[in-house]
């Protein structure tokens, strides 16, 4: 590192590293939307807040949600299938990876290659993966009335 005097001061890498892989999956249970009451289309984003960005030629994205029961509905809903229908067309087949983080009430994906050759090489309107969040916020899903009613996001 080198300070504003000029002073250079050598940064000694780090010792101690742990390797940590999360395994990707699905839920073990298959999707009952019948335990959650009446339901009514809607975009997805009207009660699931999302982040996305790129790391070189894939796309990241996680969902997450205000409440435990939400929690229960977005990780049986979103499963790495769900994604693939919510993509459409845009979805080119790649390996999709599932992790949940159940503290914060979130699921996050990993769609390789959905970026094509990555930042610096693709003529794509969203070459850093930015909108892949919002575009599926958009997108119409069956959402329990009960969670509607606590307003929208």
């Amino acid at each position: 590192m080198t300070l504003d005097s000029g002073e250079v001061i050598q940064i000694a890498p780090a010792r101690l590293t742990q390797e940590i892989i999360q395994d990707s999956s699905d839920p073990d249970e298959e999707f009952d939307p019948s335990g959650y009451g009446d339901t009514i289309e809607a975009p997805l984003g009207s009660i699931v807040f999302a982040r996305s960005g790129d790391k070189f030629t894939n796309s990241n994205v996680g969902f997450f949600v205000r409440h435990a029961d939400e929690w229960q509905w977005l990780r049986s809903f979103l499963t790495i299938e769900k994604i693939r229908e919510l993509l459409g067309d845009d979805d080119i087949g790649g390996v999709i990876e599932r992790v949940e983080f159940a503290n914060i009430y979130a699921v996050h994906f990993l769609n390789r290659c959905l970026l094509g050759k990555g930042a610096a090489s693709t003529g794509s309107y969203d070459c850093l993966g930015k909108n892949v969040a919002e575009y599926l916020r958009c997108k119409q899903v069956q959402i329990p009335k009960k969670f509607l009613s606590r307003g929208r996001i």
